[in-house]
């Protein structure tokens, strides 16, 4: 009797032990959820001041400010001397009879043109640059000097052409001398908003800079601003030690310039393999020479 008294109790301690241990699982579970809620709720909170701070900040400046508004617009690529005609609109709050206002790029003095209460210049510039001119007001001996972010320029190439992003995603792998890869080139070609588009696409493999492959790139369209890049990738290749396959999508625009994205880089029985910089590009004009080169460094010291 005595025994099955005691069995009893165990049985019982051993139940109540199940039971508080799942009680202690439940209230941690319900503290870990309450915890990432007030965490994610204070990130929310945390975003809405930063974004109201940013308001406050953008709507002094503009109070501050003595422009109403500014403005670039991007003409179109002189093929002859690869430069764009960017031309630069400041409208003053207030505009007198004695007004003049000039830009500052970095030290060259450019003064803007008269028409109605705005004022303009135009200046070509290199597909590469990028420039923040500062503002020059001056009435009656009076100068004032100020930045606008209307004024900024830094992406004229994604204005004049058209963009391609894209990756292969499969496998490779080599053996025995040989360079297989097994999978599919995607990604998204954007139209340009000077509608200067591709005119022709292909996927082109090399070896030492020897072209060993060619295929067409057939265009699926997603809408009136971009096309899909799907192309079906399952290819052998024989690569020595030390040789260097590259595979690149090479595009020719309406202007005739060919555009090169770097997909692949491998080089033949090494441990060193590393993906292409999804930037990874060139553009050569229509006379061969090479009008912008994406720099690799900063990429190439941190990987």
């Amino acid at each position: 009797m005595k025994k099955q008294t005691a069995y009893i109790l165990i049985t019982a301690l051993i139940l109540m032990q199940l039971y508080s241990i799942i009680k202690i699982n439940t209230l941690e579970n319900k503290i870990e959820n309450t915890n990432a809620t007030l965490y994610s709720i204070d990130n929310r909170i945390n975003t809405q001041m930063s974004n109201i701070y940013s308001r406050i900040d953008q709507k002094l400046e503009e109070e501050a400010s003595k422009i109403h508004d500014s403005s670039v617009e991007v003409g179109r690529l002189d093929t002859i001397t690869l430069t764009v005609p960017i031309t630069f609109t400041v409208e003053p709050k207030t505009v007198t009879e004695t007004l003049s206002v000039s830009l500052d790029f970095n030290g060259k003095i450019v003064p803007l043109e008269k028409s109605g209460i705005k004022f303009s210049a135009t200046k070509d510039l290199e597909i590469s640059e990028s420039v923040y001119p500062k503002v020059i007001l001056e009435d009656q001996g009076v100068i004032s000097i100020e930045e606008h972010r209307g004024l900024s320029v830094s992406r004229i190439k994604e204005t004049i052409f058209p963009n391609i992003f894209v990756h292969f995603s499969g496998t490779t792998k080599y053996t025995s001398g040989e360079y297989h890869a097994k999978g599919i080139l995607m990604g998204e070609y954007q139209h340009s908003q000077n509608n200067n588009n591709f005119t022709d696409m292909k996927y082109v493999v090399k070896v030492d800079g020897e072209i060993i492959e060619e295929k067409p790139i057939l265009l699926e369209g997603n809408n009136q601003f971009s096309e899909a890049i799907n192309l079906e990738i399952d290819d052998k290749y024989p690569l020595d030690k030390g040789q260097t396959l590259t595979a690149n999508i090479v595009a020719v625009d309406a202007l005739g310039f060919v555009h090169e994205y770097l997909v692949t880089h491998y080089v033949g029985d090494s441990n060193t393999q590393r993906e292409p910089h999804f930037e990874k590009m060139n553009i050569k004009a229509p006379n061969g020479d090479t009008v912008y080169i994406f720099d690799e460094s900063d990429y190439k010291s941190g990987n």
